[in-house]
């Protein structure tokens, strides 16, 4: 009888931080997204799968990936409008940013889902998914006195 010894690998892939800039995006306007991801190790790792989905509304998107610590390499990657998928190898210790560069085209309205702007405040606050009655629309009455 023949005795097979073997290891079992061990990787801990972290996710350390998503960043966006600037933090308040307008439309029309170039937003960035930077994804910085480490592999915890204690062992290296080949064909690990990382996947990114993005905000909706981005055209134009690129994605740029940087080795910011150790031995690392991009073994494939794939953007389309919706997500980034890439695999890696990554010794132990090794980060990997991720810059994505895009423009905002448009950005659906907290009530409206719905890329396309509603022109009617009280039509949208009315409508599904909120129902009728507003949260979101206050309004004030001034009176005004003659000076006497």
């Amino acid at each position: 009888m023949n005795l097979l010894a073997f290891r079992i690998l061990d990787t801990d892939l972290e996710v350390v931080s998503i960043t966006s800039y600037p933090t308040s995006i307008c439309e029309g306007k170039a937003a960035s997204f930077v994804v910085t991801v480490r592999n915890n190790g204690p062992d290296h790792v080949l064909g690990a799968k990382f996947h990114l989905d993005l905000p909706a509304g981005l055209t134009g998107s690129t994605v740029t990936p940087l080795v910011t610590a150790g031995k690392a390499l991009l073994n494939s990657s794939n953007l389309t409008a919706a997500a980034y998928d890439a695999t890696l190898n990554m010794n132990n210790a090794a980060k990997l940013t991720f810059t994505i560069n895009a423009t905002v085209s448009t950005l659906p309205t907290p009530t409206n889902p719905d890329a396309a702007i509603s022109t009617d405040p009280d039509q949208e606050c009315n409508a599904v998914p909120s129902g009728p009655g507003c949260n979101n629309i206050k309004d004030v009455q001034i009176n005004v006195i003659p000076e006497a």
